[in-house]
């Protein structure tokens, strides 16, 4: 995977100047979701702040940020329609929800995680390796943890299912944090799980099969996307 930061920083600088014009006597707050780290780099903003300031020149002083931790991009939804968030991070089928399901006018402000392109990470989807899955058809019947239902992950993992015929009634879905997914993996809570560049080390420990790959899956993607509300 990998982040284009600089576009990012640009994104939020440029919504900060344009709401800071509104002449208010405290900082702006504004509000961005985000679902895990290093991807999503609103947690982060504050410290490349410090460490860049020529681009982050008015952060603590006309606005400030408040990073507000979802378990998916699509809870996120429900959040940006009510005027819980400033910035939503979207997954591209969460972002056509909230645009054909919400009714919300949305804007791609910026990207923030792109999946399967040359040279990058890709998410990778394991089993254990002396599980009972052995090929895709074998997922019928088994418990697969998902951070969140129409999520990036979420997405390209039905994607596959649905290539080998697969339906969502024929699996059980457990939604779970990532951080928790290879433990429950492990005693036995599921039976497949997927894995985010933070966790790829724990794949060396041989107890691991990589069933297939986001590229797999859906080919090279924008995985996911800052949007704004068009009336912001």
């Amino acid at each position: 995977m990998r982040m284009n930061g600089r576009v990012a920083a640009v994104a939020v600088l440029m919504l900060a100047m344009g709401l800071a014009a509104r002449a208010r006597a405290e900082p702006l707050t504004i509000r961005i979701g985000w679902v895990v780290t290093p991807g999503h780099m609103a947690p982060l903003i504050e410290a490349l702040g410090k460490r860049e300031p020529g681009v982050f020149r008015h952060l603590g002083q006309s606005y400030v940020l408040q990073p507000i931790r979802f378990n998916g991009t699509s809870p996120q939804i429900q959040a940006h329609a009510i005027g819980d968030l400033e910035i939503a991070s979207y997954s591209t089928s969460a972002l056509a929800l909230a645009i054909t399901n919400a009714h919300l006018d949305e804007r791609i402000v910026a990207d923030v995680v792109a999946d399967g392109h040359p040279g990058y990470f890709s998410e990778n989807f394991v089993v254990l390796k002396d599980g009972p899955i052995h090929t895709v058809e074998d997922v019928r019947g088994r418990r697969v943890a998902t951070n969140a239902i129409g999520s990036a992950s979420d997405t390209a993992m039905r994607r596959m299912f649905r290539q080998h015929g697969i339906k969502d009634s024929d699996f059980t879905t457990v939604e779970t944090n990532f951080a928790n997914m290879p433990a429950m993996l492990d005693s036995g809570k599921v039976d497949f799980i997927g894995t985010l560049p933070q966790f790829a080390p724990e794949l060396k420990s041989g107890k691991y099969r990589v069933l297939f790959t986001a590229l797999d899956a859906v080919g090279p993607t924008q995985a996911v996307v800052w949007a704004m509300r068009g009336a912001t």
